[in-house]
């Protein structure tokens, strides 16, 4: 497959997001943590192929196939509740009191 331009690797993300707007028809959106639980399970799934007895080129595909879903899933979830600016992992501050 060779190297990809990113612009097509934006537009395979918001294929995917297109395709999940199909059955996103309730207009609940998942909390944070639910967002968060959905992109772990993809994740279990594609580890759980690599595992198994499939050739090199199988598993592959099939996490390359996770991959977009879970980035999808990731764009969702920073559509819905927003993102933060890009820090440094020193800059961010959790449970800081001070």
């Amino acid at each position: 497959m060779g190297s990809v331009v990113r612009n097509q690797v934006y537009t395979a993300i918001d294929e995917e997001r297109d395709h999940q707007e199909t059955y996103e028809s309730s207009g609940l959106r998942p909390a944070v943590g639910q967002e968060l639980a959905i992109v772990l399970e993809q994740a279990r799934e594609a580890m759980d192929k690599w595992a198994c007895e499939y050739s090199v080129e199988e598993q592959d595909s099939y996490a390359l196939w996770q991959f977009r879903k879970i980035a999808a899933v990731c764009v969702r979830a920073m559509e819905n509740h927003g993102w933060p600016p890009r820090l440094d992992e020193e800059e961010i501050k959790i449970g800081d009191t001070d």
